[in-house]
């Protein structure tokens, strides 16, 4: 018997049952599919389709991710991972929901589950299954808001320094959103440094009218920097790392 549920890289028992199945004959089918290694449950009501080639899945950890709870979003070092921008492999894997989850490792991969800061700047992507994932412009004030999630301050430059361009105005929206003053201060410092195409002289002047009158460390506890004045902010000395090396 053919299932259309088949056709998806991830679905849930809901869908299969959407299939004119009744419950009972839902559970019957996945646990016959399961034993013939034509699918894989991943947890309790979510299965994934398992390529016959490989014996691996097809789905994705973005589409994971997307699918493990209502409203989850694809975030922070994730989504530089999704537009191709990670510098470094992760194990772990980070989602936006609008609720609170503990953490649930799949296939591997830890997830882990965040608060919603702001809901603007989501993309959807539709492939074999759903993708949730902030947009460029947001994931990148997101990371500069939790440099932390994206692997700390070399990680995040390293990530940022392969962006073929940003849109000022979209950057400047999301961090008028957040209203940190020291985001400003990061967002000016940073992406200055790096040289991003797209960002004119009138993006980083918003930014500096913006900024704040404290200082912004970004170095490690105890770490020797280098002050900027202009945008008030103390950074790892630019000569231990690679991506000023376009300047």
């Amino acid at each position: 018997m053919s299932y259309k549920f088949l056709e998806e890289s991830l679905f849930t028992f809901e869908s299969v049952m959407q299939s004119g199945l009744t419950k009972q004959g839902a559970a019957s089918a996945l646990r016959r599919l399961e034993g013939q290694g034509m699918i894989k449950k991943l947890r309790r009501g979510l299965y994934a389709r398992v390529n016959p080639l490989t014996g691996g899945i097809f789905a994705s950890t973005f589409e994971i991710g997307t699918a493990l709870h209502l409203g989850s979003v694809i975030a922070y070092h994730t989504a530089l991972e999704y537009y191709g921008l990670g510098h470094q492999a992760y194990s772990e894997a980070y989602c936006l929901c609008p609720a609170r989850y503990g953490e649930e490792t799949v296939e591997g991969v830890l997830y882990r589950f965040f608060s919603k800061t702001i809901e603007e700047g989501v993309a959807e992507r539709f492939g074999s299954a759903p993708i949730r994932v902030t947009g460029l412009e947001r994931t990148v004030v997101d990371c500069l808001d939790r440099i932390d999630l994206c692997g700390g301050y070399e990680e995040l430059c390293n990530c940022l320094s392969a962006l073929d361009s940003l849109q000022g105005d979209k950057v400047l929206e999301y961090l008028g959103l957040y209203q940190k003053k020291n985001l400003y201060q990061k967002a000016g410092f940073i992406l200055s440094k790096l040289g991003v195409k797209g960002l004119g002289a009138s993006f980083f002047e918003a930014c500096e009218r913006n900024i704040g009158t404290a200082w912004v460390d970004l170095c490690a506890t105890g770490e020797e920097g280098d002050k900027d004045a202009r945008w008030r902010v103390k950074a790892p000395k630019q000569s231990d790392y690679d991506y000023w090396e376009g300047e």
